[in-house]
């Protein structure tokens, strides 16, 4: 039942006519490569997300490397700058010394705020001298107590013997960014190889300016090296590896802490990058030195030993060296969202409903073209059978009156009657033309409504009598239930009676035996409507065309079947002048059993 429903529905749109049989075609190829390609889009933004995921977190891990390595050459630099040259005699000779570091530091950078303080001493036989404090404005020693964020250092002094050096050597292995920020050179042995005698070595902490770190270094940094990343905003963090709640850093300007256990890169960060360095090993108890590569791990320690430089002193060959420690540091990165991933899969769900929705307006657009291609096809077939059902109404009339005239001009017949044939044909001529007129009128909104106060009841009664001819001829019983005291409306009543003639005319035209027609009036004082009903026993409208009768030029298989000669205006003239008074028509039917029409009017305050 379903599927013959279906079909009736396709046909009464023209679906299934040979000329739509290409059309329909390339429509149905349409629809399967549609879901073919929404297969292979899902397939390919799949891949391009992996791969963007791929190339971002590379990107990312280089971004992170080369800020580490920028930051860790500014402190290295300080570190190399800082170096103590061997022959410096003590507390005379270090501050000048170091001021002239100072100097040229400022000199080849442009971070010259990022030293903050310099505290140096000496150490002669392993014991403790005076700590001191440069005045870098004239390159003074000055003698200082022991800052509360030294006293580390201090502690490490007070083990005495080779502890010291072993301790102080731990000191210099990478930069301190504790509670102050502190950088400490010093020219110690870095490793006693059964040297039995203690020597003489200095010890200098440079100091750097938090704030600046915090305010102007890190951030530009930051720009520098994840400025790039314009679609992808990160939040980066400084953190120490043993304590990830110990945070030196955050980029987020709110101070509030995020969550960097899900990070995307990891860096180790904290390290002297030295440069034209040789790795060597040291053989244990002995004083040889091998040149080539070594590497231990020893208490989480990677222990190599770098030349960093090498000094002739009275003719002998002396080479320093440091132990490299695993940072304590490291640089998380995260995106904003949570995660990478996180952000290229919102990414990646957000061009496949865009290219998702781009497919279906694709696929509805070409199924509308389609569809309004057979419609505008099945409206040219409408108009034609309206020209031609317009024509034989024309012919109709014409060939009557042409008839009657020539009788009279030979002479034969009464006058009065072909006189009453001729008004009546003459008055049908007429009520086509104004009823093709009207609706041309209101489809171009050029057709205003004449308002007046009409007696609904009064006009059904003048029509009635207008049809009195047809209705005898035709044999037609016709019953009228007219409601009592129903106000009067402000109407149209050439239009209103327009609408009830022609759905009075259609019961006569479509009542294959003698037509019973129906009429009632009644007001609804609740609702302030007034109900106007129609209904007659002819051959009824199937269920698969009463949606479409009021629609322009449409008319049932039946009737064209049955050639009932029509325009399929009617009805669809009757609902645009019902709309246009703000009323409605609706119409039940079943094939066989005839149509009821109900037109609801509308009764306002100012009608009274």
């Amino acid at each position: 039942m379903f599927q013959g429903k279906q079909k009736n529905q396709f046909n009464a749109y023209g679906l299934k006519k040979p000329g739509d049989r290409f059309i329909r075609l390339i429509l149905i190829i349409v629809i399967t490569l549609l879901p073919i390609m929404a297969y292979f889009q899902y397939t390919w933004l799949g891949q391009l997300s992996e791969a963007e995921t791929v190339r971002t977190r590379s990107n990312l891990k280089i971004s992170a490397d080369r800020f580490s390595e920028d930051f860790d050459g500014k402190l290295t630099m300080i570190y190399e700058t800082f170096q103590i040259e061997a022959g410096l005699n003590g507390v005379k000779s270090l501050p000048t010394y170091l001021f002239s570091r100072y100097q040229e530091f400022n000199n080849s950078s442009n971070t010259d705020s990022l030293i903050e303080e310099i505290y140096f001493l000496t150490l002669t036989g392993g014991k403790e001298t005076m700590l001191f404090r440069l005045d870098l404005s004239n390159g003074s020693g000055l003698k200082s107590d022991w800052p509360p964020w030294l006293t580390f250092i201090q502690k490490a002094l007070l083990s005495g013997g080779h502890d010291i050096v072993m301790q102080l050597m731990q000191f210099t292995q990478t930069p301190w960014l504790e509670e102050k920020q502190i950088i400490i050179t010093s020219d110690a042995p870095p490793l006693l190889f059964d040297t039995p005698k203690m020597q003489d070595f200095h010890l200098v902490m440079i100091v750097l300016n938090y704030a600046f770190l915090q305010k102007r270094l890190l951030p530009a940094l930051v720009e520098k090296h994840f400025g790039g990343f314009e679609d992808l905003e990160f939040d980066l963090a400084i953190v120490h590896k043993g304590d990830p709640e110990k945070l030196f850093y955050q980029s987020d300007p709110s101070g509030v802490p995020k969550d960097f256990s899900n990070a995307d890169v990891r860096t180790d960060l904290g390290r002297w990058r030295m440069r034209g360095i040789f790795i060597a090993t040291a053989v244990t108890n002995k004083a040889q030195i091998n040149v080539q590569e070594f590497t231990q791990s020893v208490d989480n320690a990677e222990i190599s030993l770098k030349v960093i430089k090498q000094d002739s002193i009275e003719k002998k060959e002396f080479s320093r060296y440091s132990i490299s420690k695993i940072p304590r540091w490291e640089l998380l990165v995260r995106h904003h969202s949570g995660s990478l991933e996180a952000a290229i899969a919102a990414t990646h769900l957000r061009n496949l409903l865009i290219s998702y929705g781009i497919l279906a307006l694709l696929g509805i657009s070409i199924f509308m073209v389609y569809i309004l291609s057979v419609r505008a096809k099945r409206l040219a077939n409408q108009q034609m059978e309206f020209v031609a059902g317009v024509s034989h109404e024309l012919r109709t009339p014409l060939s009557i009156i042409r008839s009657a005239g020539e009788n009279l001009a030979d002479g034969v017949g009464h006058s009065r009657q072909y006189g009453r044939l001729i008004r009546d044909e003459g008055r049908r001529l007429t009520e086509l033309v104004e009823q093709v007129l009207t609706f041309a009128g209101i489809q171009n909104g050029r057709q205003p409504l004449i308002r007046q106060k009409c007696n609904i009841n009064t006009m059904i009664l003048e029509i009635l009598g207008h049809f009195d001819e047809e209705f005898k001829t035709a044999g037609a019983s016709v019953k009228s239930d007219l409601g009592e005291n129903l106000p009067e409306i402000q109407c149209d009543l050439n239009g209103m009676s327009m609408v009830i003639k022609n759905i009075i005319s259609n019961a006569l035209k479509y009542t294959r035996h003698i037509a019973i027609i129906h009429l009632t009036t009644k007001f609804n004082p609740h609702d302030k409507v007034i109900s106007i009903g129609i209904s007659d026993n002819g051959m009824g409208i199937g269920s698969d065309e009463i949606d479409h009768i009021f629609e322009p030029f449409f008319r049932s298989r039946a009737a064209v079947d049955a050639q009932i000669r029509g325009t399929g205006l009617g009805l669809s003239l009757a609902r645009k002048i019902v709309e246009l008074h703000e009323g409605t028509i609706s119409v039940s039917s079943k094939p066989a059993e005839g149509c009821s029409f109900e037109i609801i009017l509308p009764v306002r305050e100012s009608d009274a």
